[in-house]
């Protein structure tokens, strides 16, 4: 008799210490899984702040060439236009903002494209360019959480402000 009873508290011993390592690894599982979101998400806004300026800003240094950099409309989007010449044919580099998504198209200068025919290269919320005086290029970037960045970057072939 007493030989089941300490039996009996045994199996409730082990089964409970068993219930107690299944429910630490679930609650160990959930909370790890809801870190995981949250850096994502951190990675993406990181991404999205530091990533974009410094694409449009090398995009913009490397292109820097008397009359190649200027700013205007593309099918409703502010956009941003880079000319080069490569073996005599003029192309165009254009990089704006559509549907909440950063986009660049590269083309022969001319050709007939529309917004959705670039390439995507990063989620944010808006973009703009603009030109508020001759060689100084003046970018906002809304992102996808809302958090503005401004970038004023004066290109060397534009003379002096």
């Amino acid at each position: 008799m007493k030989g089941s009873k300490l039996t009996s508290v045994s199996v409730v011993a082990v089964l409970f210490l068993y219930l107690l390592f299944i429910g630490s690894a679930a609650v160990s599982l959930f909370l790890g899984t809801k870190a995981q979101g949250s850096l994502e998400v951190l990675s993406m806004h990181s991404f999205e702040a530091r990533t974009i300026p410094a694409f449009i800003a090398e995009k913009l240094r490397e292109s820097d060439d008397i009359g190649a950099i200027y700013t205007g409309d593309f099918s409703g989007s502010s956009a941003l236009f880079i000319e080069s010449s490569l073996d005599g044919v003029l192309y165009t580099d254009m990089i704006y903002g559509y549907d909440g998504r950063l986009f660049e198209l590269f083309c022969e200068k001319g050709a007939l494209f529309s917004r959705e025919d670039g390439a995507q290269l990063a989620l944010l919320g808006t973009v703009s360019f603009s030109e508020p005086k001759t060689g100084l290029i003046h970018v906002v970037i809304t992102g996808s959480d809302g958090e503005k960045t401004t970038l004023d970057i004066f290109l060397r072939s534009g003379g002096e402000l």
